[in-house]
């Protein structure tokens, strides 16, 4: 049976979308997981008041290597 490893990360979105803040990022920071044999699994935000959000949970897994 196959069995996966799990990385997670926090990632700090606050004024995501505000000239401050390099939208590229996210992209960045995924690609990389993706280079190291990473898959994401799931984005979740992390929702203030009126539905603004500030950090998203980045989940991602790939097969457990077996020595």
């Amino acid at each position: 049976m196959q069995q996966w490893e799990y990385h997670v990360e926090l990632v700090d979105v606050s004024g995501f979308w505000s000239p401050n803040v390099d939208p590229s990022t996210l992209s960045l920071m995924l690609n990389k997981a993706g280079k190291d044999g990473w898959e994401l699994v799931s984005i979740v935000d992390l929702n203030q008041a009126q539905g603004q959000s500030s950090r998203l949970i980045v989940t991602f897994k790939r097969p457990k290597a077996f020595n």
